[in-house]
């Protein structure tokens, strides 16, 4: 076996294990019950604007569909932590979603 079967072999594992990672993260914030002002939104919108870029890369560039589906998988779960850490921070911080999507960028820990 190449080195390249081999990781062909082995790459279907990676959105697994990508969701298994976001798991403890979603799970933590949805049993807050305070405004989650310890995630970054700004870092998480990044990384998520990264994923749909890769995510319109591997169905328009590449038509992977392996590599979509992982990439997929990734932005999804991005998008998940900044919608929960935007709705706790409405519900607890007292701070209107308006308000806070008008500022999302410029927020500071």
């Amino acid at each position: 076996m190449t080195n390249g079967e081999f990781f062909t072999l082995l790459y279907p594992v990676v959105p697994l294990i990508g969701l298994a990672g976001f798991m403890p993260q979603i799970i933590t914030l949805l049993r807050s019950d305070k405004p989650a002002h310890s995630i970054s939104v700004s870092t998480w919108l990044i990384w998520t604007i990264t994923w749909l870029i890769s995510f319109g890369y591997a169905v328009f560039a590449l038509q992977d569909i392996l590599f979509a589906i992982t990439s997929g998988m990734n932005l999804v779960g991005h998008i998940m932590i900044i919608a929960i850490t935007m709705y706790k921070r409405q519900k607890y911080g007292g701070v209107p979603l308006r308000l806070l999507s008008s500022f999302l960028l410029f927020r500071r820990a």
